[in-house]
């Protein structure tokens, strides 16, 4: 049986356990050495035209079997799952279930990005740092901004990036960026060369900055598009970092076949990123043949650290992304760097809760042009605190509506279980989130999702909602509500994007910069164009606390540095519960739970776990009363 006709069943099945046997995992390596291809300094490039040319005559991705095959399967997820109005108990917010409000962001600096060159969707990213520098690319240009100037520096576009590198295809697209905090510096990679090229080349370009200076000079590198050298070419690259090396996953594709055939796998290049910044050879390990129960894994998203970068292994994550409906989610760890000579691909498959599916196309108001939301694969991550947050296009099967889902995977390293969260709202349709952490705090998993958004009477535009960390959502705040309808492609489909940008400003605690997608009118024309923005978590009101006087109590010091001491007196036994939480009431630690008796008590905690700022220390009793509630502040 061809492994595409395998992918046809697989798309019926629900759960990690639906072949019978037992669940076997491949995987195989091949290592590279990749010598560098040349050099760029973005100062001295002079590209004043920005000239693109792109068919505009439908929708170009894969090759016509994938959008003949994804159109039928978003026809047969329509009769399974018919869209039905949802108007929401107050017709307004996020999703009723959402019983937990967190603090909406707030939206600091929010400009228009990367404008409309020819090219659609967007494909935007962003990478901003410690310094104040800040880049944007989409699908043809990129922009570099120094925030401090609140300037625009330099626009290039990505043929004019890449012109010192001969013999690769003048078609390139799919902009990858990253900054790496621990060494400042960098990262850019993008395609070129596709199914459509007559030359049947293609490459991965991979971009490494020498220096912080963002306008400064760049080592450029070319990787093999066809690295098993047959009949395939590389489509839709992800990229993370750790500590050491850059993971790149890229799909590969048959030339001009068959979507039962075209998907050949998806591998996953890791590389010495230290080579990069020198200029050295690249030292490379291709994982390929990644498969699990003889079925190659597809969309195979690598997951960063969400505070700062990890390692040595790394996390990686899938679903099965052709699905009508699915609760399968592969989680992937590499196990060592390179430089481990026994480094291992684990796989295990987790169960969803709730499951997920191929989106439908969204509407736009008053037009039969839909916006493409593709499949629902994994679009973006972070691991925090040995648990992973992640995002991904999907259907809301109550409504028929395209809306975001929200994975949370704990205990990675040990027994992972995943618990999701639709992120849906009345009238609305959401696609291409991604998500980035915005914590402040050692305990925080606080986060910021970014996506686009569209609705019955609500032009394309760009939003984010904050997410507390303990199962509360923030309402919907707009980056940029859409100004026109997208309309650029002939016929009734139009392209929305395939990823939007989020990253961490890994120096300012609570800060993520956001990159999406909106309708903009271009003199008579209906086109599309970039906004960006820094959000802040948001910071609720300072609670009123107030002290009981069911507990006689003492405590000191307070402020406190390093050891905390408190006495009190319990006039009767009860069920007793010590806790500290944060100020807007999220679980630090739970020092106790069980039955006292009467008399004095003496407590005393080290608070060297605690970042600087306030904090509560609570005590409950019997049915959970609170006996205690008090401001405990560490300097």
């Amino acid at each position: 049986m061809k492994a595409g006709s395998i992918l046809l069943i697989v798309m019926m099945l629900t759960g990690c356990f639906a072949f019978l046997g037992a669940q076997e995992t491949t995987w195989s390596t091949q290592r590279y050495h990749i010598k560098p291809d040349g050099s760029v300094r973005v100062a001295d490039i002079t590209d004043e035209w920005l000239f693109t040319l792109r068919q505009t005559d439908g929708i170009t991705e894969g090759n016509p079997d994938y959008r003949y095959y994804l159109s039928e399967l978003k026809a047969l997820s329509a009769q399974r799952f018919p869209r039905r109005q949802n108007t929401g108990k107050d017709g307004k917010g996020m999703q009723e279930t959402n019983q937990v409000k967190a603090p909406s962001p707030v939206v600091h600096r929010n400009f228009q990005g990367n404008a409309y060159s020819g090219s659609a969707p967007n494909d935007n990213t962003l990478a901003v740092s410690n310094g104040g520098q800040l880049i944007s690319a989409i699908n043809t240009n990129i922009c570099f901004y120094d925030l401090s100037l609140d300037s625009l520096m330099k626009v290039v576009t990505l043929n004019k990036f890449a012109s010192t590198l001969a013999g690769i295809s003048t078609h390139q697209y799919d902009p990858k960026l990253l900054y790496d905090p621990d060494q400042d510096r960098f990262i850019l990679v993008f395609l070129a060369g596709s199914s459509a090229d007559a030359s049947k080349k293609t490459n991965i370009i991979v971009a490494f900055s020498k220096t912080s200076d963002m306008l400064g000079d760049w080592n450029l590198y070319t990787l093999p598009g066809n690295p098993l050298n047959d009949t395939s070419w590389t489509d839709f690259p992800s990229i993370a970092l750790t500590r050491d090396e850059l993971f790149i996953t890229g799909n590969l594709l048959n030339y001009g076949t068959s979507w039962q055939t075209s998907f050949r796998q998806t591998v996953v290049w890791q590389v010495n990123k230290f080579n990069g910044y020198a200029g050295d050879s690249l030292e490379t390990k291709l994982w390929k043949d990644i498969a699990f129960d003889n079925v190659n894994i597809r969309n195979i998203n690598p997951i960063q650290g969400g505070e700062a970068l990890e390692g040595l292994n790394i996390y990686l994550l899938s679903n099965r992304n052709f699905t009508l409906y699915s609760d399968s989610v592969f989680l992937l760890e590499i196990t060592g760097n390179l430089k481990k000579q026994d480094a291992d691909l684990k796989i295990t498959c987790l169960k969803a809760d709730p499951g997920y599916g191929a989106p439908p196309d969204a509407k736009q108001p008053k037009s039969n042009d839909k916006l493409a939301t593709n499949d629902a694969r994994v679009l973006g991550g972070f691991l925090r605190n040995n648990t992973i947050q992640f995002v991904a296009n999907t259907i809301d099967t109550t409504t028929g509506s395209a809306v975001i889902y929200h994975g949370i995977i704990k205990n990675v390293n040990s027994r992972p279980e995943l618990k999701g969260k639709l992120i849906t709202e009345p009238q609305m349709e959401f696609g291409y989130p991604n998500i980035s952490y915005s914590g402040n705090s050692r305990f925080s998993q606080q986060a910021i999702i970014g996506f686009n958004h569209t609705g019955d009477s609500i032009l394309p535009g760009v939003s984010v909602i904050a997410y507390d960390g303990n199962g509360g959502y923030s309402e919907r705040v707009v980056i940029k509500q859409g100004e026109e309808l997208i309309n650029i492609f002939s016929g009734t489909y139009e392209r929305w994007g395939d990823y939007t940008g989020n990253q961490r400003k890994y120096n300012e605690p609570g800060k993520v910069w956001v990159a999406g997608m909106f309708g903009i009118k271009v003199g008579l024309a209906k086109r599309l164009s970039t906004q960006i923005a820094e959000v802040m978590t948001g910071v609720p009101e300072e609670p009123v606390v107030i002290k009981s006087t069911a507990l006689e109590a003492t405590l000191y010091p307070n402020p406190v540095t390093d050891l905390f001491a408190m006495d009190f007196t319990l006039d009767q036994a009860q069920r007793i519960t010590i806790e500290i939480r944060s100020v807007t009431g999220q679980l630090l630690h739970r020092f106790l739970e069980e039955d006292l008796t009467p008399g004095r008590k003496s407590l005393t905690f080290s608070t060297a776990h605690l970042p600087q700022g306030t904090h509560l220390l609570m005590i409950t009793g019997n049915e959970g009363k609170v006996l205690f509630l008090e401001k405990i502040i560490r300097i």
